[in-house]
């Protein structure tokens, strides 16, 4: 038992190693609508569930105001839900943070158009992970 003890901390250590360097990166991910994208090499992802408003000021429409894009995301490690964020783009917060990360909401394609209703289903955003920043 002992045994088996030592060794499960000796894998949890080692697999430390470097994580401070890997923390400090920041890293770009684009993930369609539904799914997931990793984000460290501990399992973390990702999923872009779905976007909760698109009021973007379509092209080729004269607004008086710009318009936001909400969007859920779910952080999960190995298919366990670690946290749920409403990020909203243009207007109000686009970053959340979880743990040491913070996640931000960067662009979400494709853009509205006058003339064209945009399909749910072809949705994409980016988003950057990176260290938080106090």
């Amino acid at each position: 038992m002992l045994l088996k003890l030592t060794a499960i901390i000796l894998i949890f250590a080692f697999s430390t190693i470097g994580m401070p360097a890997a923390a400090c990166e920041t890293i770009e991910v684009n993930v369609k609508v539904g799914n997931s994208a990793r984000v460290d090499m501990l399992g973390m992802t990702i999923k872009f569930v779905e976007v909760l408003e698109d009021s973007r000021c379509p092209e080729g429409a004269q607004c008086i105001w710009a318009g936001q894009a909400r969007v859920k995301i779910q952080v999960d490690r190995y298919h366990k839900t670690l946290a749920v964020f409403v990020l909203t783009l243009n207007e109000g917060k686009n970053s959340a943070r979880y743990g040491d990360r913070t996640i931000t909401f960067k662009s979400l394609e494709p853009y509205p158009k006058v003339d064209k209703p945009t399909d749910p289903k072809t949705y994409a955003a980016t988003f950057t992970v990176g260290p938080n920043i106090d």
